[in-house]
């Protein structure tokens, strides 16, 4: 019961949401139990060293802590390693992209005049504004709804035009064209603190049939917790990141254009306990980065969309999936890259289908694929141009097409060790 007081006060302190919770708790007590016999690699089979008396407790221990502190997602294993479902994360108002506006309180901006929501509902946000921010400050339960229609805002770099303070969530519902934008006083950076465009301490859903232009002097959207995208039309500059999470970035569908000075997606948890992950379901999205086009700690999973990237390092998480879905990656450095970025995952680079295109810029001799792990193809199509592929620890090639500077190979030849044929 010491462990479990420990686990459930780390929990509540730590953890945002029941897919943060149910993950740290599975990680901690599979700890707990394994002592230091526990290795990254063993999470695809978490008994394997496990004592007897861990065999006995794990389940009970499981469901107490889950019936106590939550209620478990459904459709998790004990192993954490379900690929991600779109039905686990979006809630219905997610991904609704229309409004209900008979009760809205219509709200028009003005030069100079903040604007602060205390309570949840929906407010219907319009007309054109400098110096203004909309703050939402309401209590820990409320919903509160922002519907964008013909909101166009222009702040100094000091000021982000949407502040989401507090609340249980926030969704801001495109209705019409929207323009937010900072832009420095008269030309010139002042050297100060910046903010971000749109800043959410809470979890934020943007969706709707409108569109959004974002023209940011520091990251585009930046959320504390989870950011879901499930609708709309974004054109997104920005000198920072695009956008940027410090939980998931989580993508049913949408057009996104997003052009950033650091990372189009950015997704670091401040520890190692939870989330980090970047979904993309579907959509069209196109990144051109300084730095990296995707960048996640743990998780980044394409299921399907397209999705189109130029930077100087394409995609990069500890365990990157591609199950459906178009990737493009014009990189100047590494194009997919499984990392060391979490101790929950071993680095895996794995496709089951979908179709994935790297292209690398002549006379750079870096990896199309490079996994600091496992490298495994079980279906789709991979196609590298201009690069090889590495892997550290194991190959699993038992299906898909690959092709390299335009031949079908039936042989994976590793960079730095042996290959393997299919």
């Amino acid at each position: 019961m010491k462990a479990f007081k420990k686990v459930s006060k780390k929990l509540h302190k730590n953890c945002k949401n029941s897919l943060h919770r149910f993950t740290y708790l599975i990680e901690s007590y599979r700890t707990y139990v394994a002592g230091d016999n526990y290795t990254n690699k063993e999470r695809y089979n978490p008994m394997r060293k496990h004592n007897r008396k861990g065999k006995r407790l794990f389940l009970p221990m499981l469901l107490l802590c889950a019936a106590v502190l939550f209620n478990c997602l459904p459709g998790a294993d004990a192993d954490g390693n379900e690929p991600l479902k779109v039905g686990d994360f979006f809630d219905p108002e997610d991904l609704r992209q229309t409004a209900d506006l008979s009760n809205a309180v219509k709200v028009t901006v003005a030069d100079g005049q903040d604007v602060t929501i205390t309570e949840a509902g929906v407010w219907w946000l319009s007309g054109t504004a400098s110096q203004a921010t909309v703050t939402v400050d309401a209590g820990e339960d409320d919903i509160v709804q922002l519907v964008l229609d013909g909101l166009n805002i222009e702040n100094s770099p000091d000021a982000s035009c949407i502040f989401v303070k507090n609340a249980k969530k926030a969704i801001l519902t495109l209705v019409s064209d929207n323009v937010l934008s900072q832009r420095a006083v008269n030309g010139e950076d002042s050297g100060g603190k910046k903010r971000d465009l749109i800043s959410c301490r809470t979890d934020l859903t943007m969706n709707g049939n409108g569109s959004l232009s974002i023209q940011a002097l520091k990251s585009g959207i930046a959320c504390k917790r989870n950011l879901y995208i499930t609708g709309g039309t974004y054109d997104i500059l920005a000198s920072a990141h695009a956008l940027e999470s410090e939980c998931s970035i989580l993508i049913a569908d949408g057009i996104l254009n997003l052009k950033a000075g650091k990372d189009g997606f950015h997704v670091e948890t401040e520890d190692d306990i939870g989330g980090g992950s970047v979904y993309i379901g579907n959509g069209s999205i196109s990144v051109r980065a300084e730095s990296d086009g995707v960048q996640c700690q743990t998780v980044l999973q394409i299921d399907g969309g397209d999705l189109s990237v130029e930077a100087e390092e394409g995609m990069e998480a500890t365990w990157i999936i591609i199950n459906g879905g178009t990737a493009r990656v014009c990189a100047w450095g590494d194009g997919i890259n499984a990392g060391n970025k979490s101790a929950r995952y071993f680095p895996t680079i794995e496709l089951n289908g979908g179709k994935l295109s790297v292209l690398m810029e002549q006379g750079r001799k870096m990896d199309g694929v490079d996994s600091n792990g496992d490298l495994i193809i079980r279906g789709g199509i991979l196609e590298l141009t201009g690069s090889g592929i590495d892997y550290d620890a194991d190959l699993i090639f038992t299906g898909g097409t690959v092709f390299i500077d335009g031949e079908q190979v039936t042989e994976i030849k590793n960079q730095s060790h042996h290959s393997i044929q299919h």
